[in-house]
């Protein structure tokens, strides 16, 4: 393999490297947000659950 050959194919050996890299971080992060988005759902539901459960002892009230 030439000098130059073997240039171009380090190059690109780093480039595969960053762009494996920067799909694993893209990965992660979706990961991230979707455990972040299963969280505001369970807040979500614990909030309106809280609510329904006021509205009922208002009603016992009256």
């Amino acid at each position: 393999m030439s000098q130059s050959a073997a240039s171009a194919a380090a190059r690109l050996a780093r480039k595969l490297d960053k762009f494996q890299q920067h799909r694993r971080d893209m990965e992660r992060r979706a990961r991230e947000l979707s455990m972040l988005e299963e969280h505001e759902a369970e807040h979500r539901r614990l909030m309106n659950h809280d609510e329904t459960l006021a509205c009922e002892r208002r009603k016992k009230k009256l």
